[in-house]
């Protein structure tokens, strides 16, 4: 349902699941990274001039360099 907190909310889901990714066990980090992007670009998709983009867009960028780090480890 709409509600003033929408943006807010998306935007802690967004930053939930970043935390939760830099403070996983190695095992479980790619894919809690993996699922930390997927709620960013439900963020950006919903609130592309929101208060927090600029927060949000730092937090994308370590995202994509975890991966990266991460798929390298992998291989």
């Amino acid at each position: 349902p709409d509600t003033k907190y929408r943006e807010e909310a998306y935007y802690l889901r967004l930053k939930s699941a970043y935390e939760l990714a830099k403070n996983s066990i190695e095992s479980k980090k790619l894919q809690r990274f993996i699922e930390s992007k997927t709620a960013y670009f439900d963020f950006i998709e919903r609130y592309p001039e929101g208060a927090n983009v600029e927060d949000a867009v730092q937090m994308y960028v370590e995202i994509q360099d975890q991966i990266e780090n991460l798929k390298k480890i992998q291989s």
